[in-house]
């Protein structure tokens, strides 16, 4: 299961905390254990894996699996889109980052600042000793990479990255391929966390507004409530602005909510207790998030079609969360089988407190999935939006994910028919069709996978977790994100000008149906370099005219050929080639009204 892990890093000579709760720790140098062993951060929505922390010299060491090196000579990888502003990093002047099959090179011509020199000896080092002829362009060094570098724009196919290298000409052999990072604190930050520390306080970096900045923190709740009597003395004056500010964001939402509850008494079981103590710590953005949350539910016309349940309710239906009870994990929470006393079972995503994001996330759910209805989309039965408890509440979809019966350890999995895999194609190509077409505005989903595609017991899909989800205005073809989405199914344009539109979700949509057709995961990084991304592969393939090679054996008939040429069209790299959601909804109709003959 993937955990927040906390950790410290030592600052001069004080205790930093890199991520603990709200309120203690930089959200944007939050970590992630995955599967109980890979640590791992996120950068611009790419993936680093944690390779070693040097406290003494204040460094970080990341290492981005898709890079090429001389052990990885993969010359068509992801690019280098690294954003450390804001995050209190930087890039180590020691780090060598080389650029790799770049279409449009030329001498002179500067990127985001950074110069670069496409006759360097460490490139000529590079190429020589991994003894490759498969760069189809010069290879050329950043001379000096800034903290905000993209390489999308300028069509790299690939990179790599150096530091310190000992001998970075003659001897390649020594070197260290990744990512190397160092943090510093300012000396007037490092001053204030020691006498916070030794007024018995915890030092804190959370967000005012937009900027994260230092905060001592008094409560041992970490929630910057107020002081403990006798410790933190002599910083009174600023925790009573603080604690002014927290307390005057707390009227504001809580007006909202009193607003929704005068204006909605058919809604639920409200309990006497959800007042202002009941609003969630928040900042920056989730303020923003929470207001407009209020303000949407307290806005809402007709019957209110959820429920507010309590915490106590949710805990006493998860046996107190239980491990027996857990069902799922991801990015955003834990998901738990709840068993409520009338008999009726649901599904409950509590939602990290460590997550920054998750307060927007719970915004996003509960926005869009009150007023939706379709038979392929997952239902929404109602939410927790206590103390600094946020939990959504879904029907219960009781078979799993697409996910675990293509991928999983079970026995059975990967052992779809044919039937059943084109008819969990049609119900989620209608129910994204419903979204792109049916709805006002549209909405893309953004984050379509084959784990969000959830299987009753007659394995009908519904389509989940909508927390990255965009309403889009009427007027408008796209819209622009911050990068957002899991590895291996985003759109590759979304890159390069990071807007989204209805042919993102076709994207995705067309990686989830190779998966169907191949059994394979979209990235899987215990494959050989040219099968880890899955789309890369399989355009491969079909361009080698080795079809037969892609698909699993017992699926090969002219059905499933069909249907892989429509996931082509689906991955086509201009957005322009891809066939809309209805066009491909329509398709598999066709396709399935044909009967299945083995080739």
């Amino acid at each position: 299961m993937a955990r927040t892990l906390r950790l410290k890093i030592k600052l001069m000579v004080t205790d930093f905390d890199l991520y603990k709760d709200a309120g203690c720790g930089s959200p944007q140098l939050s970590m992630y254990c995955a599967n109980g062993s890979t640590l791992q951060m996120v950068f611009t929505s790419k993936i680093f894996f944690v390779e070693r922390i040097d406290y003494s010299n204040h460094l970080l060491f990341l290492r981005d699996p898709f890079m090429s090196s001389c052990a990885n000579l993969n010359f068509n990888s992801a690019g280098l889109d690294l954003n450390l502003e804001d995050t209190g990093l930087v890039l180590n002047p020691g780090s060598t980052i080389l650029l790799l099959n770049c279409l449009s090179f030329a001498q002179g011509i500067n990127l985001l600042n950074d110069q670069y020199d496409c006759h360097n000896p460490t490139c000529l080092a590079f190429i020589g000793s991994c003894h490759t002829n498969d760069l189809l362009t010069s290879c050329c060094r950043m001379t000096d990479p800034h903290n905000k570098i993209d390489l999308y724009p300028m069509q790299c196919m690939s990179y790599t990255s150096i530091y310190s290298p000992q001998d970075p000409i003659f001897n390649p052999s020594s070197w260290s391929y990744g990512i190397e990072l160092q943090w510093n604190l300012p000396p007037d930050v490092a001053a204030a966390c020691n006498r916070c520390e030794a007024r018995n306080g915890v030092c804190g970096y959370s967000s005012e507004d937009t900027h994260p900045q230092f905060k001592c923190i008094c409560d041992s709740s970490l929630r910057c409530k107020g002081c403990i009597s006798g410790s933190c003395s002599g910083r009174r004056p600023t925790k009573l602005i603080v604690g002014f500010c927290v307390a005057g964001t707390a009227i504001i939402l809580a007006g909202f909510l009193c607003l929704f509850l005068s204006r909605r008494n058919k809604f639920g079981r409200i309990r006497s207790d959800f007042g202002t103590e009941s609003l969630p710590y928040a900042h920056g953005e989730e303020k923003q998030a929470g207001m407009e949350l209020a303000h949407v539910l307290a806005t809402m016309t007709g019957p209110l079609p959820l429920t507010l349940f309590s915490y106590k309710e949710l805990e006493h239906a998860t046996a107190a969360f239980s491990d027996a009870q857990l069902i799922g994990d991801g990015g955003y929470g834990m998901v738990y089988k709840a068993k409520f006393c009338n008999g009726r079972v649901l599904a409950v995503k509590r939602l990290n407190h460590q997550h920054h994001r998750r307060l927007q996330h719970f915004y996003n759910e509960v926005r869009i999935l009150s007023q939706l209805k379709h038979p392929n989309l997952v239902q929404l039965e109602g939410f927790c939006f206590q103390d600094r408890n946020l939990m959504l509440v879904y029907e219960y979809v009781s078979n799993g994910t697409l996910e675990e019966h293509l991928h999983g350890e079970d026995p059975k999995a990967g052992k779809l028919q044919w039937e059943t895999r084109l008819n969990i194609a049609c119900d989620v190509a209608e129910a994204l069709a419903y979204l792109h077409f049916s709805v006002s505005p549209p909405i893309y989903h953004r984050d379509v996978k084959s784990g969000n595609i959830l299987l009753d017991e007659e394995m009908k899909a519904k389509v989940a977790d909508f927390g990255l989800s965009r309403l889009v205005p009427m007027d408008a073809t796209h819209v622009s994100t911050g990068p957002q989405g899991t590895p291996g199914y985003v759109d590759p344009e979304y890159h390069q000008c990071y807007q989204v539109s209805d042919k993102s979700d076709v994207y995705s949509f067309g990686v989830v149906l190779l998966e169907m057709l191949t059994g394979k995961r979209a990235v899987d990084m215990g494959r050989a370099r040219h099968e880890i991304n899955l789309s890369a592969y399989a355009i491969a393939k079909i361009q080698g005219n080795a079809l037969h090679e892609l698909l699993e054996p017992h699926l090969m008939s002219p059905a499933a050929l069909q249907v892989a040429n429509l996931a082509f069209s689906c991955i086509a790299l201009q957005r322009d080639a891809r066939p809309n959601m209805k066009e491909v909804a329509s398709q598999l109709h066709f396709i399935r009204s044909t009967p299945f003959k083995p080739l």
